[in-house]
């Protein structure tokens, strides 16, 4: 099997996706621009339906792999690295503290960690939260805990590899 992640020198992009208010229709569309050959969509919901976020999420987890089936990704649930500490600046620090060495969720991340190091396949989280980011008082600021999960993993996997092999790219 070819790895499909190598791109001529680029970094190995780990995708982040939000389905938030959208259709099925337009969900499945911003995967258009990614090759969708090997590709692995990891849900790191912690609830598999959310009525704000697009009617139909509500059919769960199978439903999103299903919808995802049909332009052909991959899809595999992964709610152990669901946030259960909210989106705001506080409940994502505890978040990320969580996926350290010494946090309750370090053995599932290292799981996913080890999964994309070595599979040949490329990979996307998905939560519900759409914008990635939102403006803070200050700066910028992440906005669902998918970023703090793909920079994380970004971090960890470019220290193995010694160099920027690696990069978060959201949806």
């Amino acid at each position: 099997m070819t790895d499909a992640r190598k791109n001529k020198g680029q970094p190995i992009p780990i995708f982040t996706i939000g389905y938030g208010l959208a259709t099925k229709e337009e969900f499945q569309g911003r995967f258009s621009e990614i090759p969708k050959a090997d590709l692995t969509v990891v849900d790191v919901r912690k609830f598999d339906s959310k009525s704000r976020n697009g009617r139909w999420a509500y059919q769960g987890w199978e439903a999103m792999g299903i919808t995802l089936k049909e332009i052909g990704i991959s899809y595999t649930e992964c709610s152990e690295l669901a946030n259960v500490y909210g989106s705001t600046a506080r409940g994502l620090d505890e978040y990320q503290s969580q996926i350290m060495p010494g946090g309750d969720l370090r053995r599932e991340f290292m799981y996913l960690l080890h999964e994309l190091a070595t599979d040949t396949a490329q990979y996307c989280l998905l939560c519900a939260e759409r914008k990635p980011y939102r403006p803070g008082r200050i700066a910028i600021r992440p906005n669902c805990h998918r970023v703090v999960l793909a920079k994380r993993l970004c971090t960890e996997l470019n220290s193995f590899a010694g160099r920027d092999a690696w990069a978060e790219v959201h949806l």
